[in-house]
């Protein structure tokens, strides 16, 4: 906000300044004030007429129109514009896509499951997730298990979960049970996107104005193909293939990063999509796996019932911070390459729950090496 007042420095800034700016416009002209008190019907009137809405129009210049004008500032369709200018648009949220296997007993007949079939989880934070199969689910005669594609019923990243999360029939279904395996997932839900993505989208763009295939070209290109966030992409140019090769490690905002994403993006590198001579390769970013053990310290006035749903908001907030899952945009997220301070996260923790009187974590900071994000292998949660 200083830097757009240092932008209007040259206009009267408050109720006094503009009354001063009237009364010296008036004097120049040689109108003299007969009654300058603030009370007099003149100042009166002046003040409704002139000086209150230029204050108006000062604070709608600082506020509003002014920030709109540069893409650090901008906000909404604000940055919208400006992503428009370089040709891009904001991303909308897509629902999750995947596979659902369902299995039954040893010895049954050849049976068919028409398409349209929900399953949920059990409550994640409060919420139940679900996904609707697409195609039927065919037994052949004897078969113990079938797969079936399935799509979540809301877009958004929060349904990107991981393995047997999607387990509860909407309607029970005799001897058959469902999951979902750990690489169900063959396109992953995205939220829309946010300001701060498609900002750093449209900044991505100044970086390939002459069309080179630089890291900013391929970075806007797979956002593009994707859908996935330009700051967690990471690039590795020491020929790890050989002379002219590279490396390009990408991950989904929440979850796991799937297979068929991968796929898809190396399959455009292979259609053309390389600079000259060049050879690149997309992989999922490294990880460093963290196996983690929390104590909790409540308030000594909570229940039982009290102290065990404490205990799962606070996994839960856990598991958002490793980008298991989708949650409060406040709380900390794990980056590749970037330290995960353990103060930060306790210091989250608390800030959010308030009955919380301490914790402590069975691991000091997270240190990743090289482009590693810290991901959960295990979690558990003491009380």
């Amino acid at each position: 906000m200083s830097l757009f007042s240092r932008m209007l420095k040259d206009m009267p800034s408050d109720e006094a300044q503009m009354r001063q700016a009237w009364h010296d416009a008036l004097k120049d002209e040689g109108v003299p004030i007969a009654n300058p008190s603030d009370y007099s019907p003149f100042w009166r009137l002046v003040s409704a007429m002139f000086i209150s809405p230029a204050l108006a129009l000062r604070t709608m210049l600082l506020e509003q129109l002014l920030p709109q004008y540069f893409l650090r500032t901008a906000t909404g369709e604000g940055v919208d514009e400006h992503a428009y200018s370089r040709q891009i648009e904001r991303m909308p949220a897509r629902p999750a896509e995947g596979v659902l296997v369902f299995a039954r007993p040893a010895g049954l007949p050849a049976m068919t499951i028409p398409a349209g079939v929900l399953v949920h989880t059990a409550d994640v934070g409060g919420v139940r997730y679900s996904a609707q199969t697409t195609d039927a689910v065919v037994f052949g005669d004897g078969a113990t298990e079938a797969t079936a594609p399935a799509t979540a019923t809301a877009p958004g990243a929060a349904h990107n979960l991981g393995a047997g999360f999607y387990r509860i029939f909407d309607q029970p279904i005799d001897d058959i049970t469902v999951r979902n395996e750990a690489d169900w997932l063959s396109v992953s839900g995205t939220d829309a996107e946010s300001d701060d993505s498609l900002r750093q989208r449209t900044r991505v763009q100044f970086g390939r104005v002459g069309q080179y295939h630089s890291d900013a070209v391929y970075t806007s290109l797979i956002a593009q193909w994707t859908g996935l966030p330009v700051e967690l992409m990471r690039y590795q140019h020491d020929a790890p293939r050989g002379p002219g090769s590279a490396n390009v490690y990408v991950m989904a905002d929440v979850g796991e990063t799937p297979a068929a994403l991968l796929q898809l993006i190396n399959d455009q590198f292979a259609a053309g999509w390389r600079g000259q001579g060049d050879e690149i390769a997309a992989f999922a970013m490294p990880r460093l796996d963290v196996e983690l053990v929390v104590s909790l310290s409540p308030s000594a006035s909570l229940s039982a019932s009290e102290r065990e749903s404490l205990a799962q908001l606070v996994e839960h907030d856990l598991r958002v911070i490793f980008r298991d899952r989708s949650g409060d945009e406040s709380l900390p997220r794990t980056y590749p390459g970037q330290r995960l301070a353990m103060s930060l996260v306790a210091s989250a923790l608390h800030s959010r729950h308030p009955l919380l009187q301490g914790v402590e974590f069975s691991s000091g900071d997270m240190v990743p090496s090289g482009h590693q994000v810290p991901r959960l292998t295990h979690l558990t949660v003491h009380i």
